[in-house]
């Protein structure tokens, strides 16, 4: 007995070996001189460890900066006092990597330095272009209007300005890249007039340009029809409707028939359709603005803390069970709105029923869950079943003990219900049955594991011998009677046994063997 109870209190320990690594790097202002002093910073995963920054040039001989120990929220800085001269002795590109005492330089975040001779700068790991703007036409008192847009629509944070000959009145938006110029009567073409301009991007240290010449008609010089640009998909034109933005409208090849999203498909599938719309309408930052739609946020990488190695899963254990491990990330990591982002899974959406409520299906009666009638069904009618359960409310004690209904032991008990039991008519009186008594007490239990991380692994420990003898019902044919019934009475017999009539079967044995000890003591 002794020996059982040392093996389930070995079972439940769990040993996290400390193996801390560098989460970010970065040098500490965007440029330093060659008699500045450089210094890097980050961030570790640990805490309190020793952290090194090897800065390796051309020639392959690396210099060693680091921090004896970083702080115990894991941020650090190289304390070192090596001027720029001392380490770039050439002009060229040099790694600079940072790795705790568990990692290899090959482990480590690297970023890339460039030298000139005289300072050095970080190099940009995305590349910086326009997409082609193109020369323009305008006419004397209207508005000349377009969007200058980058090939990388992923970049955030540009910045644009106007250069060169700039005509009186002409403006960009410095965020958001739209030029608007109305040529007044002394800027047209009768005083001979046209006009060349420079429209440049800028992101950190990378900046790109094009020169654009705007030439202004006077009213009689304006032709009469502007050619209209092809559809390789022709498609009806529209006027603009309501939900158009108000700077540039919907565009016009866009048939108010069809669904946006079906041009936002063709652009995503097809690269010819791609590449005419970005030639022929580079006034719109995307397709998605050109449509009519809001354009989605890009999804961030996974956080660079996590191993490919590992289950995505157990970052999102640790983020539950462990508060100092929530807090370290929350600090770390404010740019992902969840963990779940930050180890590239899809954040489940769902609300466990509190206490005293009761799932789908089923209502509070007299203090317990009782399954409701949800009348009769139309002959002609169809029968509508809640995708999320099928005879009751939610898998409420599993969903709480394992932290989200996505998680494989919460699918695989959907599957034997929906997939095996409620394809039969015994399984589905089988699991009537079971949800009256369920749902009487499984949401107090649930609330019970959401309180207390000790109660949510007793509960995982107990119900994963019954989970195991589930797997059996899967081999059950879908709507076979006979092999639901055969083997869900063999999975109820494993059950009992293991739940019933071992405990008691130890039971009784301790209690023959107390008696016989007392029997004895009289004896003597």
């Amino acid at each position: 007995m002794k020996a059982a109870v040392v093996l389930i209190l070995m079972c439940t320990l769990v040993v996290l070996p400390v193996h801390g690594v560098v989460t970010t790097l970065e040098m500490d202002q965007p440029s330093y001189e060659n008699n500045e002093i450089i210094r890097f910073s980050g961030t570790e995963s640990e805490g309190s460890m020793m952290v090194n920054v090897i800065v390796r040039g051309t020639s392959g001989s690396p210099t060693l900066l680091g921090d004896p120990v970083s702080d115990p929220d894991g941020a650090f800085q190289t304390s070192n006092n090596f001027r720029v001269s001392e380490i770039f002795d050439r002009i060229g590109v040099y790694n600079a990597t940072g790795i705790t005492g568990n990692q290899s330089e090959a482990e480590g975040i690297t970023i890339q330095l460039q030298y000139d001779g005289d300072k050095v700068v970080l190099v940009p790991d995305f590349d910086l272009a326009l997409n082609q703007i193109g020369n323009k036409e305008a006419s004397v008192g209207e508005e000349l209007s377009f969007t200058v847009s980058v090939t990388d629509r992923s970049l955030r944070d540009l910045s644009y300005r106007l250069e060169g000959g700039v005509p009186a009145g002409a403006e960009i938006g410095e965020s958001t890249g739209r030029f608007s110029w109305t040529p007044s009567d002394n800027q047209g073409h009768s005083s001979g007039l046209s006009h060349s301009l420079d429209i440049v991007v800028e992101k950190g240290p990378l900046t790109d340009r094009e020169t654009i010449m705007i030439t202004v008609l006077e009213q009689e010089d304006e032709p009469d029809d502007e050619p209209r640009r092809a559809d390789p998909a022709p498609a009806p034109t529209r006027n603009e409707p309501s939900r158009a933005p108000a700077e540039l409208g919907i565009a016009q090849f866009v048939d108010e028939d069809k669904d946006p999203q079906s041009y936002i498909d063709r652009y995503n599938n097809e690269p010819e359709y791609a590449e005419w719309f970005d030639e022929s309408y580079p006034e719109y930052q995307s397709i998605y603005e050109a449509v009519g739609l809001e354009e989605p946020a890009p999804r961030m990488d996974i956080a660079p803390f996590v191993d490919e190695d590992k289950d995505p899963q157990s970052y999102i254990d640790r983020y539950n069970d462990e508060p100092g491990y929530a807090e370290w990330f929350d600090e770390s990591y404010p740019e992902y709105p969840s963990i779940y982002e930050a180890v590239g899974l899809e954040e489940p959406v769902f609300r466990d029923p509190g206490f005293g409520e009761c799932g789908i299906g089923t209502e509070l009666m007299g203090g317990e869950c009782v399954i409701v009638d949800q009348g009769p069904v139309m002959e002609d009618e169809p029968e509508i079943i809640p995708a999320d359960d099928s005879r009751g409310g939610g898998c409420l004690i599993a969903t709480a003990a394992y932290g989200s209904e996505l998680a494989p032991q919460v699918q695989q008990l959907r599957e034997v219900r929906d997939g095996t039991l409620m394809s039969t008519a015994s399984g589905s009186a089988f699991m009537s049955a079971f949800n009256t008594a369920y749902y009487a007490f499984s949401p107090a239990v649930a609330d019970l594991e959401r309180g207390s991380p000790e109660v949510r692994e007793a509960v995982r420990l107990l119900i994963t011998p019954m989970l195991a003898t589930l797997s059996i019902m899967s081999l059950a044919e879908e709507g076979s009677e006979q092999q639901v019934l055969g083997l869900g009475i063999a999975v109820i017999s494993l059950n009992l046994g293991m739940y019933v009539a071992a405990p008691a079967a130890v039971g009784i044995g301790l209690g023959r063997r107390l008696a016989g000890s007392h029997w004895r003591r009289g004896l003597e």
